[in-house]
This record gives structure tokens, C-alpha cells and sequence, in this order.
């Protein structure tokens, strides 16, 4: 009798194991809404990126004046280009309003991943046009600021 419910244990940890190493090999969307998003995707999210600065001094990636503000202007520099890109292809504030995004970058500044929400109730075509292009826009532009590990910046913008 002990070695069947010895059996049934190892065959459960053995099968949850596989089953968490699953869950954590999920690939991440290269955009991600916040509004459909899942809880563990963000969490894994925050846990590959440290915020490129914060209240907190000691967990942020950018602790200088001048960090600071170098990542200030590339930050607005990358939403006033994205807002350009939107505009060129007639997609602009009126139909979207104020956004919240979150930029998850690599060490070296280009975008891995993006996540959204809009602050106010926008069209189910205008959200899906916003992702295609938000997306399409982060393959080629970035923060470009080189850091000592992947970094993430949030901020709320009205393109």
C-alpha cells in the first residue's frame, strides 16, 4: 500500500513539474493589451525587466540626474516618431485618447515587448490597427539607451 501511494506521489510532482515548465516556456507576445492580459505574463514580465528608475534607488537601472534625463528625451523622442507613424497611417488621438504603455527593453535599448491600455473605451478595429502598429514600430525603434541589464519604462501618453 505504501509503495502505490509512493507511486501516485511521484507521478504527481513529476507531472506538475512538467506542467509548470511548461507554463514558464509560454512564449511572451511581442504586444500585450492590459486589459485581456494575464496576471503570471506580467508578473514574468516584471521579474526579466527592472524599472529603469524609480522611488526606490537601489532597484533601478538608471540612478544619475543624467540617466535620467537622457531617458527623459529618448522617451519622449520615441512617442512623438511613434505618433508621427500613427498619424501616417490615419491613426490619431481623437480616435484613441490617453494611453498607458510600458516599454520592456534589452540592455542595449531596442523593444522586446510593449504593453497598453487605454485609459478611456476605444473601438475593437482602432485597438487592433494600435497593436498591429505598435508593434510593427518596435521592431525597428527604441529607447536606444545601453544599460547594465533589460530595463522597462511606463508612462501615460496621448499621441
Amino acid at each position: 500500500m505504501k509503495s502505490i501511494v509512493s507511486i501516485i506521489v511521484v507521478v504527481f510532482v513529476v507531472f506538475a513539474c512538467r506542467e509548470q515548465g511548461t507554463k514558464n516556456a509560454v512564449a511572451i507576445p511581442k504586444v500585450i493589451s492590459l486589459a485581456i492580459a494575464d496576471t503570471f505574463l506580467l508578473k514574468r514580465l516584471d521579474t526579466m525587466y527592472t524599472s529603469a528608475v524609480s522611488i526606490d534607488t537601489a532597484d533601478r537601472v538608471f540612478v544619475t540626474a543624467e540617466d535620467e534625463a537622457r531617458l527623459s528625451e529618448r522617451w519622449i523622442e520615441f512617442h512623438n516618431q511613434f505618433a508621427s507613424y500613427l498619424r501616417s497611417k490615419d491613426l490619431h488621438s481623437e480616435k484613441m485618447g490617453q494611453t498607458f504603455i510600458t516599454l520592456y527593453c534589452s540592455k542595449n535599448g531596442s523593444v522586446d515587448h510593449a504593453s497598453y491600455a487605454f485609459i478611456d473605451p476605444i473601438d475593437s478595429l482602432t485597438e487592433r490597427r494600435y497593436t498591429y502598429h505598435l508593434e510593427e514600430f518596435i521592431r525597428n525603434h527604441g529607447l536606444d539607451i545601453v544599460a547594465s541589464k533589460p530595463y522597462s519604462q511606463c508612462g501615460s501618453v496621448k499621441y
